[in-house]
């Protein structure tokens, strides 16, 4: 569960730079949901936690994977996030074809979880979770 990290960045901030970012049109199209949870656990985990407690998962199928140009263009939103400063400038160098297969090890592995929160409620549907071990 990913939700504050050394530096104080909440999954919340980081969600209010991801809209900022998409609604300047900076970067080609994307959609804030499906870069979150990456760069979450980039936030929260490093690079090297990322490689040896995620990308260890499940990623499907390969030929579900981005092609090379696609994960190029998409790890751009990685770049942007070490700019603003949300994660480590460390993760910056996080190859793309990694940065893609945390996204998708993010997207079958993970569940969104609200607690109490109402849908509309600040920070409702923001953020994930993933356990390493499910009994």
């Amino acid at each position: 569960n990913f939700g504050r990290c050394s530096s104080g960045k909440s999954n919340s901030e980081l969600w209010e730079v991801l809209l900022r970012e998409e609604q300047s049109r900076r970067l080609p199209a994307f959609e804030p949901g499906g870069h979150i949870g990456a760069l979450a656990a980039l936030r929260d985990l490093g690079p090297a936690g990322c490689r040896t407690k995620l990308l260890t998962k499940c990623v499907g199928p390969e030929e579900e994977l981005p092609s090379p140009r696609t994960a190029r263009r998409e790890v751009a939103v990685l770049h942007s996030a070490a700019r603003a400063g949300i994660v480590a400038q460390s993760a910056a160098a996080f190859p793309a074809a990694e940065y893609a297969r945390l996204r998708q090890v993010i997207r079958l592995n993970g569940f969104r979880f609200n607690g109490s929160l109402c849908e509309g409620d600040v920070g409702y549907d923001v953020g994930g979770v993933l356990f390493d071990v499910v009994s």
